[in-house]
């Protein structure tokens, strides 16, 4: 298998790509679309394939473009895994996957790690903020800086 071949062009060619591989082998899948639009007018969406039993004790979630510009890795993951199969019946039966493409498609289509509100969504989704006041966060945060130049390089 060339891993390549999973990649995609752009966020278009990876959402088209991952609902014909769902629709392939008949997941339920949904489309959630955004009010942003992608770099040539297109439509955003978050889209969700769920296989597996309705009630299940055992949840795999893959998502994937939570920083959009990660969403090419995470959806060719998802494109790799979904090729193997023939059909939805060889999946494993006792546990539910739920796989959720471009968690950030502005972010994704316009090659960006925040969203159309310019959030980042890794670091913004917390309501509750006394965890900023904890030793470990102090020393997460601390180890990130150190990490920053290499994982944000300025080009």
């Amino acid at each position: 298998m060339n891993a390549a071949a999973f990649f995609s062009i752009d966020y278009a060619t990876a959402r088209d790509r991952f609902r014909e591989a769902v629709s392939r082998l008949r997941i339920p899948a949904e489309s959630h679309v955004i009010a942003a639009k992608g770099p040539r007018g297109e439509s955003l969406s978050i889209d969700v394939a769920t296989i597996g039993p309705a009630q299940c004790r055992n949840v795999v979630i893959l998502s994937s473009g939570l920083h959009g510009v990660e969403g090419f890795l995470g959806s060719a993951v998802q494109l790799a895994w979904l090729a193997k199969f023939e059909s939805a019946a060889e999946l494993s039966k006792p546990v539910k996957v739920v796989l959720v493409h471009a968690l950030n498609p502005f972010g994704f289509a316009w090659l960006r790690r925040w969203n159309e509100k310019n959030v980042d969504l890794n670091r913004n989704f917390l309501a509750d903020r006394e965890f900023i006041s904890s030793q470990e966060y102090r020393e997460s945060l601390a180890a990130y800086e150190r990490l920053f130049p290499f994982l944000n390089p300025a080009h």
